[in-house]
């Protein structure tokens, strides 16, 4: 078994109800680029999974922290504010035999569920558009093949009317 490593910070430790004292944080943080040549980036930062020859490859998890009174911690992924900002990409793997991995966004179950925003940002120059939405399905090349389907499903109310689907342009 390879060796492990953790990182742990410390722990808000006070009881007090008013300022019981805040978890210590941990930044990870890759390198500045000082130069000022258009060939001078920035460092990267990888989190991966380890690799496997027989069975599943490594997981990651990303995961906020609990609490006991109030709502767990959020998540945010994005790319940082500036001149030009860079892309952000969720995408499953290529498979060169088996499926590739399903892409799953859900918001959780409770007495109140969240709901999932897809916003597209709008543009505020001149002669310029806002950006787009695009929905598609996967091709299929195979003989006998079938492409995949787009479905739009509105919630069920147990007690009342279902929720509905519009479409407005």
């Amino acid at each position: 078994v390879g060796g492990g490593i953790e990182i742990f910070a410390g722990n808000g430790v006070s009881a007090d109800q008013y300022d019981g004292g805040n978890g210590g944080s941990v930044l990870i943080e890759a390198g500045a680029a000082e130069g000022e040549g258009v060939n001078d980036i920035g460092g990267s930062i990888t989190i991966k999974g380890g690799n496997s020859i027989a069975a599943s490859g490594g997981s990651v998890t990303v995961k906020s922290g609990y609490s006991e009174q109030e709502v767990s911690g959020e998540i945010s992924i994005s790319s940082t504010d500036g001149i030009g900002t860079g892309d952000v990409s969720i995408s499953s793997g290529m498979a060169s035999d088996q499926k590739s991995g399903t892409i799953y966004l859900a918001s959780g179950s409770a007495s109140q569920a969240g709901s999932i925003n897809l916003n597209v940002g709008s543009s505020h120059s001149h002669a310029t558009a806002g950006g787009d939405v695009f929905l598609r399905s996967g091709s299929a090349y195979g003989s006998e093949s079938v492409g995949g389907t787009i479905f739009l499903q509105s919630g069920k109310s147990e007690s009342s009317a279902s929720g509905g689907v519009v479409i407005d342009s």
